[in-house]
């Protein structure tokens, strides 16, 4: 599913793992990836952060952390009704 350019399909198709890429998250937590990890040096002379490079708004990256985090609660929740 990469090209050239990066993931190929569109942004809602996108798995929401991806889609919150480049941010560092966990439950609790959403924060801009770590400079060595998604490294700014790669913009070719961008004067824009990685995430405006991205095209990213953090208002997505919040939503899409929540849903994210509320998929896996009703996953969790629906196995150990199952068992």
């Amino acid at each position: 599913m990469l090209g050239p350019q990066g993931c190929l399909l569109s942004l809602e198709e996108r798995p929401l793992v991806c889609r919150l890429y480049p941010f560092v998250y966990t439950a609790r937590s959403l924060r801009q990836g770590d400079p060595v990890y998604c490294p700014p040096v790669l913009l070719d002379n961008c004067p824009c952060s990685v995430l405006e490079a991205m095209g990213m708004d953090i208002q997505d990256a919040v939503r899409w952390h929540r849903q994210l985090y509320q998929e896996i609660t009703q996953e969790r929740e629906s196995l150990r009704a199952a068992v």
